[in-house]
């Protein structure tokens, strides 16, 4: 990722679901993401996270991620991830897709992935545990003994 300052999109704002094809999935995806960059002004997004929030017809998938492919070629997006509630499905893809760099899993989805060297684990308490199986892990942070804390205790892993 470039600089610190990466920008990340998850969330139902792709809609892909009414795709009737892979090339019209992956149109929805480019014109969304054309859309969110100009609106916050900017030329690029350091991660694209797409987000799977239930299941959908394997052309919308392909399509996004092949959208997300070209919109990484085409410079507008740096790493590509995924997530969502539905963690059957976002592991299939991790697995399939090479592409996917990580999926932003909660804890107690964990389970359902292969291997933890592509997740980020979504959890507001101890990195620790997630850091010492092999996994990323994103917690919250709010105030300045936290941070102290928190790098404390990665220091440790």
């Amino acid at each position: 990722m470039r600089g610190c300052d990466a920008v990340l999109i998850a969330g139902g704002g792709v809609e892909v679901l009414g795709a009737t094809s892979r090339d019209h999935a992956a149109d929805l995806l480019h014109a969304h993401l054309i859309q969110v960059l100009s609106s916050i002004g900017r030329e690029h997004l350091d991660v694209l996270c797409l987000p799977i929030s239930r299941p959908l017809p394997e052309h919308a998938v392909l399509g996004a991620l092949s959208g997300a492919r070209a919109a990484q070629t085409e410079g507008l997006v740096g790493s590509l991830a995924l997530t969502g509630p539905d963690p059957d499905v976002a592991a299939t893809l991790l697995s399939t897709n090479r592409d996917l760099e990580f999926a932003l899993v909660r804890p107690e989805d964990v389970s359902h992935f292969e291997s933890m060297e592509r997740l980020v684990v979504m959890d507001a308490a101890d990195p620790g545990p997630w850091l010492r199986r092999g996994a990323r892990a994103l917690v919250a942070v709010s105030s300045p003994e936290g941070v102290r804390r928190l790098a404390s205790e990665v220091a440790h892993t």
